[in-house]
């Protein structure tokens, strides 16, 4: 019987109603969202500066994106259970504590606590994604980012409130954070998490080192920085240019974080069934079309027309973004990883906006300031285009090495050697090399890479080497010809003493299925696992254990 390690694993014993668990993750998302901009509401009334009131609305957004960082990462230790309504306790409070504030330093204390609403993002994702089954796991991850939309209605009321008004929305939400902070408390319930070894620092870095998270926060900073920004600073520029009454433009306002929130889950459901970089590309360059268009001050039934494209466009990237990560990234780090994507989404916008502002200051319009951050997006589309980012976004690679096989007891060797047809490599020539470095940090490692009459496309035995040795720079990367029918070459002998050394072996072999040589190898140099390494176009990677050479494998005792 074949045994099938893929590339994330499950108990399924711990998941705890996925659907009650999502709808928990989103009402806080949505209430948090809501008490994260509430700052708004007092900035009116207090009658503070143009440059006092940017600086009130910065606070918050800016405390909020940088602290998602360790709350996600919080949250996967401790579990949103606890972080959960600590997080939504805090907001209460602060919310609460607007209708007293009297004074300037005490406005900005109070928007630095409400700055930790903003963390509601991180912890309700690491919610989502440890409350049912992987292969649902991206697209509830996708649903959940519609939680923003709570954000909506401060944003198109705020203006509108007088004293008394705005005193009722502060105590009612603030009350209504607090009652859900005690359900939250006692209802969700975290599916199991293995401990984490080590410092809460060490364990963020381990996390935060492959290079997909890179990547993933700059594509997220493209999608919604643009959407912060517009948030942050519609209001006042459909003031100025077009002469709109503050409260028609804080609706316009309203409705853009609306579309953007709404359109979310789109993005996760088309990610699923289209390859995700084309998407992602396609959705940035629409923002940067639109926003040239947005720049030259077209009439304003185009303007809004204009922005609510960007809103769809954006927020779709950012769902497709969101069902990606949750596909990718083990559950128990996806609290951290989103912080991190978070972080870089918020502080993101909060420098947009600034670029905005210093741009209207020098040259007294934004056109400048708007083509620029259509640059970014174009930018964001082109990088989506190159192959490598193509496919780190078809098939992420965080953390590629199967669950079962970390687990597994090995020998003393702990060595793997993994089957791999030249056919395989044509599709996702970047994933490959990505995944057999990820494994190679991890056991020592030969690739018996199969390459008679090889496919156009595909990687020849140089390149593969070359993409190895590219990610995994202090160790040694070497190939090898060997013939597979000839157990007593000498580079077998060779491939031994590389691993041996610490170094990791390719073996070439002039066949178009490697597993006999691989079967031949393994007993030489006493690989304790033989395994081949399959793409699939919805489940990503996995490695499977290879029939061909399972009784070598047998024999060392590691496949169980």
């Amino acid at each position: 019987m074949e045994t099938r390690l893929r590339l994330f694993t499950v108990d399924e014993s711990g998941l705890r109603h996925p659907a009650l668990m999502t709808v928990m993750a989103i009402i806080g998302l949505a209430l948090n969202a809501g008490a994260w901009f509430m700052i708004g509401v007092v900035v009116r009334p207090l009658e503070l500066g143009s440059a006092g009131a940017a600086l009130l609305l910065a606070v918050p957004v800016a405390v909020g994106s940088a602290a998602r960082v360790p709350a996600g990462a919080l949250t996967d230790r401790y579990g949103a259970r606890v972080v959960m309504p600590v997080v939504s306790l805090i907001s209460a409070g602060s919310v609460l504590a607007l209708t007293f504030v009297d004074s300037g330093p005490a406005l900005v204390a109070v928007a630095v606590a409400l700055g930790l609403a903003g963390t509601a993002f991180a912890v309700g994702a690491s919610l989502v994604a440890r409350a049912g089954k992987p292969r649902r796991r991206g697209l509830r991850l996708s649903v959940f980012g519609a939680g923003v939309i709570g954000a909506a209605p401060i944003l198109g009321a705020v203006p509108l409130l007088d004293r008394a008004a705005w005193h009722a929305v502060t105590v009612g939400l603030g009350a209504v954070l607090a009652g859900y902070a005690v359900v939250a408390a006692l209802v969700i319930r975290d599916a199991p998490a293995p401990a984490h070894r080590g410092s809460l620092p060490r364990y963020t870095l381990d996390v935060l080192r492959p290079p997909a998270t890179r990547q993933w926060c700059l594509l997220f900073a493209a999608a919604c920085g643009p959407l912060l920004a517009v948030a942050l600073f519609l209001s006042r520029y459909l003031y100025s240019t077009y002469h709109q009454a503050l409260g028609s433009a804080a609706l316009y306002a309203a409705v853009f974080v609306g579309a953007a929130a709404v359109t979310r889950p789109a993005g996760g459901w088309l990610t699923a069934r289209y390859r995700p970089a084309p998407l992602l590309a396609g959705c940035y360059l629409l923002v940067a079309a639109l926003g040239v268009l947005i720049a030259f001050e077209p009439p304003l039934p185009v303007v809004i027309t204009a922005l609510v494209g960007v809103a769809v466009a954006a927020g779709t990237a950012a769902g497709g973004l969101l069902y990606v990560i949750g596909r990718a990234v083990p559950p128990e780090q996806t609290g951290l990883v989103i912080g991190v994507v978070g972080a870089a989404g918020g502080l993101s916008g909060l420098l947009m906006t600034a670029l905005l502002g210093v741009v209207h200051a020098l040259d007294a319009s934004y056109t400048i300031g708007i083509m620029l951050l259509s640059g970014v997006a174009a930018a964001a589309s082109y990088l989506c285009r190159r192959h490598e980012w193509f496919d780190a976004l078809s098939f992420p690679t965080l953390h590629a090495t199967p669950a079962a096989l970390a687990d597994a007891k090995y020998t003393a060797t702990g060595t793997t050697a993994v089957t791999l047809a030249a056919a395989d490599t044509v599709a996702r020539p970047g994933t490959v090399p990505a995944v057999l470095a990820e494994l190679a940090t991890r056991r020592e490692l030969v690739v018996v890479y199969g390459h008679d009459a090889p496919p156009v496309g595909s990687l020849s035995p140089l390149q593969l080497v070359a993409a190895i040795r590219d990610r995994l720079p202090r160790h040694r990367v070497a190939g090898f010809v060997v013939d597979a029918g000839d157990p007593s070459s000498a580079e077998y002998d060779l491939i031994a003493d590389l691993l041996a050394d610490g170094g990791v072996a390719v073996a070439v072999v002039d066949a178009a299925d490697p597993a006999r040589a691989a079967a031949a190898l393994a007993d030489r140099v006493g690989a304790d696992s033989v395994l081949r390494l399959v793409l699939d176009p919805r489940d990503g990677v996995r490695l499977e254990a290879e029939s061909g050479a399972a009784d070598a494998a047998r024999r060392a005792g590691a496949l169980t």
